[in-house]
């Protein structure tokens, strides 16, 4: 099995996906559940399978019903029961080549390849017409690709893309005079910068607990 990290998802031996959601996964897998093959589902798979898909709270509850032994903090799952992983930054491509809007994500990046994938519906291949585009950079390559964001932004190569820093709405031409610390950090500490399509760009810099907002020393 390919090693498992924040922004995959699995697949469990019963055809359930998750999210995963923690760093480290080494005795089990912190995920959370996002999907659940039903055939009053509202998401298709290529190969014709219906899902429901849940939200958070939902997801728990049903975990705590059908999985009691998968319940924690986030819901806990033995490697023996993974069947598959999905990895953003290997699938990437695929993804890129029947959505336009994440091949020119790619182009306006320039990462090299492993370093940025795309996580989410479309990497589960459940996306629907407004499904958000979850981007993902890895590594030292964080640093790169949130200062590509400050100056595309700048220089007008997000237009198709206005940017949501947080609960605030934004166009391109008032983010010129409003590039604060504020907006920087809310994609440095991994909260995300959000675009319209809409787009949400994760920054993951090695094994930084997210949650905390704390940031590695620039070259870790």
């Amino acid at each position: 099995m390919l090693p498992v990290r924040l922004r995959d998802f699995i697949e469990d031996s019963d055809g359930w996906l998750y999210a995963v959601s923690t760093y480290d996964n080494t005795e089990k897998v912190g995920c959370v559940l996002r999907y659940v093959p039903d055939t009053r589902g509202e998401r298709t798979s290529r190969s014709g399978t219906r899902y429901r898909k849940f939200d958070f709270e939902d997801a728990y509850a049903f975990i705590a019903r059908h999985k009691p032994q998968y319940s924690d903090l986030v819901q806990r799952i033995p490697h023996r029961d993974v069947k598959r992983v999905f990895k953003p930054e290997l699938e990437i491509l695929r993804i890129a080549r029947s959505h336009p809007r994440v091949q020119k994500l790619l182009d306006l990046f320039g990462l090299p390849a492993g370093t940025i994938g795309c996580t989410g519906s479309l990497l589960c291949g459940l996306e629907i017409e407004d499904s958000d585009i979850d981007m993902v950079v890895y590594g030292k390559h964080w640093f790169t690709a949130q200062k590509l964001v400050r100056q595309g932004i700048l220089e007008g190569k997000w237009r198709g893309f206005p940017l949501k820093c947080g609960a605030r709405s934004m166009k391109n031409a008032d983010l010129k005079s409003r590039m604060t610390s504020s907006c920087s950090m809310s994609c440095a500490n991994g909260t995300g910068a959000r675009l319209r399509a809409p787009t949400l760009i994760y920054f993951i810099p090695g094994r930084m607990t997210i949650l905390k907002g704390h940031q590695p020393e620039e070259g870790q």
